[in-house]
């Protein structure tokens, strides 16, 4: 009984031991560091030093006193951010010499502070695969960027965000920006005033300058009154239409505070990108400078960098091909669109929609039309014969002219239709057949990737040919085309041959001549045959744009004149163009197209599309040789120059934009002095808002009168928000910059870290908890595990009946008593 005893009491001195075990809760030896702490301190010179160094002793201790694995990184930031210290896991005997160290490096000269990039950068160092939690050390003083954004985007991403708020250091004799006050729309070329308002102690000084969209204006010397005011005026004009972007900065040395912004909006025509081939002399550009529109003429491979900069400007392509833009440019345009800086124009001619690549290209996708007639032609079948002998497998300047060639295939494929038949040919010293004449479900990137380099030495251009005539000749579409792409040389003894085929099998043929010495001759001999087109190839990067050009320039793309042009609707702005067109590209219109202008054949020739904010038109009879007589007549001039005071995002005539900002509530009225109104009432609108972060949103816009709409919505993001009235085919728009120096009854960064705490974006930082926010990375939940396991076992032994008991004993004594088993050997066991 005494040894049951002490058995009982042994147990329960182990139960003890786990118990005080778990209440330590060791770490786990074998466990990685489980958290990280990024620290994002504020070193500027608002903050005060003496403060900033208690904080980090206490921020020391209280990474001393977790009870995780951590690993801990220091970023500091003034007007940028400084990786003061890299992720690494956090060493208690580092502690405060470090902090005093990174204290001392701090570069306290800076008055500026941009809490949004060192926030921006805390974020870009996580690691996704851990749990991360950002601790702040600020006093919520910005001169830059917008905190509460790059807040989001941590709470977006399960990031906590802890504050510790630092106090500022005291101004004496200095001053501070205080606001700016000037009108937010004013008339193109008005002269108009910017108040820039200060406060501080008396007999201050400093010095503030005011810049528009970045540009420098003036500089003004303010000095603080007794009453501790401050206050300079500065005059602005000479501006465009569009916005402009007026910020008044402190010198930051003696008068110091947040810049302050405001966009102005600038009402009058829009300015215009007219983009045209280089040498041409498009009469529309002319007619448009003549009546007095602000024009800036610029070749295709200039547009990206025009659009450049977020300006407002109404784009008209003239008889441009889709692929001289680029990528970046057509990219640019849909941004533009979508945000309503932009209207787009597209002008029709002899190298645009189905001559122009046009066909499922990304500029298509912005365009009210597309590239292909009402009745879809017939498919066609078409064979590119491609040259991959040593010379086209040469380096060019632009690069490998095989690779080059397999590009121009990719592209030209984009053009053609899911029914046309295509095949490839490649030939050096013979010609080989790689994909057969047929419609191949996989062609974009079959075709391309059978194009290998040949063989080296002569090129048999003829027997190449020969064999593309032959597969085509057995096709059954109407239309047979043959792509040939070389830098060799066809004998003119097989011209005349080739030629006469060609003529009998209506064969089209595309010839690309690439290089500057290859002969010509021969292959425009063989073109004669039928409807062919011989192309030199100056320079090889310029092959893919030719190839797709000229082959979709065989496909039934225009409808020649004279055609009449009729009515479908009456425009925005009144009037009507020339009753006839000598020609036109032919198109379709999108399902979301209004149709102002078609031809007697149905196709159109004025059609609108919305894109986002912005406003999209396609002419496909161009404003050149085939509507000559629309520029000539004063009615069809008074017209066209509506289409472009319309189109673009300028304000039109007869209709005005108010705004009123009341907190986050952004008030909108739209007035029209000579809106027609039938005898159902005037028509409801609606809002297109773009918000900082460019998500697009719509509200309604209520007809509250004849003539009159207004609209109420709420602004979330500080930034600039861009709103698009539209009213029937009427569009305005009016743009504001709303951000924390909208509320000015609050000092700045008390208001900042205030609305931080009530949006949930910052917790203020407690040192009672770790930095795991109370997730254990030690040993306490195994150990209160196996405490509670064997409590339990503990209990059920103690408690069990008499009769088990007995029997577990007696079960026990037999087993002790019973004779010992033999060993495979013979042996006993012991």
């Amino acid at each position: 009984m005494a040894f049951a005893a002490d058995r009982r009491l042994l147990a329960r001195l182990v139960l003890l031991g786990l118990l005080a075990l778990a209440w330590a809760d060791p770490p786990a030896p074998w466990s990685p560091p489980n958290h990280d702490v990024i620290v994002v301190t504020d070193v500027s010179a608002s903050v005060d030093g003496e403060a900033r160094q208690q904080a980090h002793a206490r921020v020391a201790r209280w990474f001393e006193q977790s009870n995780v694995s951590l690993r801990v990184a220091q970023i500091r930031f003034a007007g940028q951010p400084d990786l003061a210290r890299p992720l690494t896991p956090w060493r208690p005997e580092e502690g405060h010499q470090w902090w005093a160290d990174a204290d001392r490096r701090a570069p306290d000269g800076s008055s500026a502070t941009d809490i949004d990039a060192a926030l921006a950068a805390a974020l870009r160092l996580a690691d996704p695969d851990r749990p991360t939690s950002l601790l702040l050390l600020t006093d919520g003083r910005e001169t830059g960027g917008t905190a509460a954004v790059r807040l989001r985007q941590a709470r977006e991403a399960g990031i906590p965000v802890r504050l510790l708020e630092l106090p500022s250091r005291a101004m004496d004799g200095a001053c501070r920006l205080q606001s700016l006050a000037t009108r937010d729309r004013v008339g193109a070329d008005q002269s108009f005033a910017v108040d820039v308002f200060l406060a501080g102690n008396a007999g201050a000084a400093g010095a503030v300058a005011l810049t528009v969209d970045g540009r420098p204006l003036a500089d003004r010397r303010v000095h603080i009154d007794a009453s501790g005011q401050g206050f300079a005026r500065f005059r602005v004009d000479g501006l465009t239409a569009g916005t402009a972007r007026i910020t008044a900065t402190p010198d930051g040395t003696h008068c110091v505070g947040r810049p302050i912004s405001r966009i102005v909006n600038v009402d009058g025509p829009s300015r215009i990108l007219y983009v045209h081939a280089a040498g041409t002399r498009p009469p529309f550009a002319a007619a448009l400078e003549r009546g007095g529109w602000a024009l800036r003429r610029l070749p295709p491979s200039r547009l990206a960098g025009a659009l450049g900069g977020g300006a407002t400007a109404l784009v008209v392509l003239d008889d441009i091909a889709a692929p001289e833009i680029g990528a970046d440019a057509t990219e640019a345009l849909r941004d533009g669109l979508d945000r309503g800086l932009l209207g787009l124009l597209v002008l029709g001619g002899p190298h645009s929609f189905g001559a122009g690549g046009y066909r499922r290209s990304p500029l298509e996708a912005l365009l009210p039309v597309i590239a292909e007639g009402r009745d879809r032609e017939d498919p066609s079948a078409l064979m590119f014969v491609i040259d991959t002998s040593g010379s086209m497998a040469a380096r060019d300047p632009a690069g490998d002219r095989l690779a080059i060639a397999r590009a121009a295939i990719r592209q030209t494929l984009q053009g053609l239709r899911p029914d046309d038949a295509v095949g490839l040919i490649a030939f050096d010293v013979e010609a080989k057949v790689l994909v057969a004449l047929g419609q191949h479900a996989d062609a974009a990137d079959r075709l391309p990737d059978s194009l290998v380099k040949g063989a080296s030495g002569g090129t048999r251009v003829a027997a190449a040919l020969t064999a593309g005539a032959a597969a085509l000749s057995a096709a059954p579409q109407s239309q047979r085309i043959l792509v040939l792409a070389t830098d060799g040389e066809i004998g003119d003894e097989s011209v005349a041959g080739l030629a006469a085929r060609f003529a009998e099998q209506r064969i089209e043929l595309v010839a690309l001549a690439i290089g500057e010495d290859t002969d010509t001759a021969a292959l425009e001999r063989l073109a004669a045959g039928h409807r062919g087109r011989v192309m030199r190839v100056g320079h090889a990067a310029d092959l893919p744009r030719l190839m797709r050009s000229e082959v979709e320039a065989l496909r039934p793309a225009f409808q020649p004149g004279p055609r009449v042009a009729s009515v479908v609707e009456a425009t925005p702005f009144g009037g009507r163009p020339g009753a006839q067109l000598d020609g036109y590209m032919v198109s379709t219109a999108r399902p979301a197209a209004r149709r102002y202008l078609e031809s007697d054949l149905g196709d159109p020739l004025l059609a609108t599309m919305p894109v986002g904010s912005g406003l999209s038109a396609a002419l496909p009879g161009g404003l050149g040789g085939w509507a000559a007589s629309w520029l000539d007549q004063p009615e069809s001039a008074r017209w066209l120059g509506g289409l472009v005071a319309w189109l673009g995002p300028g304000t039109l005539d007869g209709w005005s934009i108010q705004a009123a900002l009341d907190g986050d509530r952004w008030s909108l009225t739209v007035e029209s002095a000579d809106f027609a109104v039938d005898e159902t009432g005037p028509p409801d609108g609606r809002i297109l808002l773009v918000d900082p972060l460019g998500r697009p949103s719509e509200w309604p816009l209520e007809a509250t009168a004849p003539g009159r709409w207004q609209a109420t919505l709420r602004l979330r993001d500080a930034g600039v928000h861009r709103a698009t009235a539209i009213v029937g085919d009427h569009r305005l728009s009016h743009t504001l910059l709303y951000g924390p120096e909208d509320e000015l009854r609050a000092p700045p960064h008390e208001d900042a870290i205030r609305r931080w705490r009530v949006e949930g974006l910052a917790t203020p930082w407690d040192e009672t908890r770790h930095p795991a926010d109370g997730r254990s990375g030690g040993l306490r939940g195994a150990l209160l595990a196996t405490f509670l396991a064997l409590y339990l076992l503990l209990l059920v032994w103690e408690r069990r009946p008499p009769r088990l008991a007995s029997r577990a004993a007696a079960v026990l004594h037999r087993w002790r008593r019973q004779p010992p088993t033999p060993s495979i050997e013979g042996n006993p066991r012991s």
